[in-house]
């Protein structure tokens, strides 16, 4: 199947020099407008271009008709930009762990970069900080959650979780 000048596939039909020059500005013919609506047809095509999948089956015939497409299609990008952000924020609280380390490390990265430190020690507290938010719960209150267990329950608990640690001092 061949390929048309115009990019189209199939059949090439052979196009009247009116139609060579044709273009979506004498199409509508936008030339013949005021400049405030030559302005406006403009802003029309670019937001329909950027905004959209395809455009041309279905196109407004006057200025009010280009205003309210305009609207419609800025509302929905907004639409759509709210829906990309609810996600992601649903996305990035789904773990309060991964949560709270990040603010603490954003704190500490905060705290580190206003203090006149040798690269070094900022490293080294760096990785003290990294090492030992990992290791913290995301209960705030862990101490009084374990202290209302019974004895012989928190200290399994207490014991499994130090498990590596203490078979790595042995």
């Amino acid at each position: 199947m061949p390929i048309c000048p115009d990019g189209s596939l199939g059949p090439c039909v052979p196009r009247s020099a009116a139609d060579i020059w044709s273009n979506w500005v004498r199409m509508a013919q936008v030339d013949e407008f005021d400049l405030g609506t030559r302005y406006l047809a403009s802003v029309h095509l670019i937001t329909t271009t950027v905004m959209a999948v395809g455009y041309g089956d279905l196109f407004p015939a006057n200025t009010l008709e280009r205003l309210f497409c305009i609207v419609v299609q800025l509302v929905g990008a907004v639409c759509f930009g709210f829906i990309l952000s609810c996600i992601t924020a649903v996305l990035e609280t789904s773990n309060p762990r991964e949560v709270e380390h990040k603010k603490r490390m954003a704190e500490i990265k905060d705290w580190l970069h206003g203090r006149d430190l040798p690269a070094s020690l900022r490293h080294r507290v760096w990785a003290h900080f990294i090492y030992l938010t990992s290791q913290r719960s995301a209960f705030k209150e862990e101490n009084s959650m374990l202290l209302s267990l019974p004895s012989h329950v928190r200290n399994q608990l207490v014991e499994r979780s130090h498990e590596q640690y203490v078979k790595a001092m042995q």
